[in-house]
Formats: C-alpha cells, structure tokens, sequence
C-alpha cells in the first residue's frame, strides 16, 4: 500500500462489508488482527471508520501471505456482500458498469472512486482510486464476476500491465475483466 488515497478522515463503511472478513479462507490467521483493530465483534447495520480499516489492511500487508488474504477478502466481500434484489439480479453485463455506485453506497464520505469502462460487450477496465490496496481490489472483481457471471463461464481479472498500479506508486489502478 505505498500510494496512500487522502481521503475523508471521517469517512465510514457499513458494517455488512466489514461483517465478510472473519468468514474470508485466511480467517484463522485474520482473527488476532480484527481483534487488534476493534473487528472482533460487528454489526451489519453499523458505520466503522474506514481510516480503522486501512489500518487493518496496512497491517494484513505487512504478512507473508499478504497477497493472498487481501485477494480473498476481497473475493468473499464480492460474493457475499448483501445487495438489493434489483443489484443482485443484474447480470454481469449490467453490474460492472455501476460498480463505483455500489461501492459508493456502502461508504459515507470521500473514499476515491471507481469508474468503469467498456472496452467490448464482455470487456471492462475498472479504474479505482480508493484507501484499499489494489489485491483486495482484485480479489472483490474476481469476486464478481463469479457472482454475477453464469456458471461455468471461463473469464479473465488482471492488472492492465500499461498503467502502474497505485500500489506501485501509480496515480490509479486499473484491472480488467473478460470473459
């Protein structure tokens, strides 16, 4: 997470995005973290300071296997955040287009932006500048796209190799999926 997004110090998250981190496939190895950073316990309909959360993702980086806990974070947030009916009966034709609305929608406050570009029908470059680090970013398109991808379906996530990311000191993040 070098590129640090300045963005509201007061901004928050809902509760049913944070409530997904102990049930992630790393949880085991998550648990004395979310207990360190006051995550121990949540409530769904709860707003938690976002500047709390970067803090627990700055210290998730700091591990081994940081790579893989912010990707399946990200991934079980995407698959099981709670939408509402009509956002959760969009295909993935319809639902990659409004991510930044979604993501919006669960936060208050100035936490970046994510914008969404399509390059073909079954082609789309997100564009994210947020407080979260880029691998959960990836993690939550994976996520997705399994989500909201029929079944069975072969699809592609990868960082666009042309624009470096904010992780690596780049002004945005750019990730595209396909399928």
């Amino acid at each position: 997470m070098s590129q640090v997004y300045q963005f509201d110090p007061e901004a928050k998250v809902i509760g049913q995005v944070l409530f997904i981190f102990p049930e992630n496939q790393q949880a085991e190895k998550m648990r004395p973290l979310l207990e360190r950073f006051g995550f121990a316990t949540l409530d769904p309909e709860a707003w938690y300071r976002v500047q709390d959360v970067v803090g627990l993702f700055e210290a998730i980086t700091t591990g081994s296997e940081a790579m893989f806990n912010l990707v399946s974070i990200g991934m079980e947030i995407a698959q099981k955040a709670v939408l509402p009916a009509d956002l959760a009966a969009l295909s993935a034709e319809e639902f990659f287009p409004i991510i930044g609305q979604v993501y919006q929608l669960q936060h208050q406050g100035d936490v970046g932006y994510v914008t969404t570009n399509g390059v073909e029908p079954t082609h789309f470059a997100i564009e994210i500048v947020s407080p979260y680090p880029d691998d959960f970013w990836y993690g939550c398109i994976y996520g997705w796209a399994r989500r909201y991808l029929p079944e069975g379906t072969a699809f592609v996530v990868e960082y666009d190799p042309d624009i470096p990311r904010r992780d690596n000191g780049g002004d945005t993040t750019v990730i595209h999926v396909s399928w």
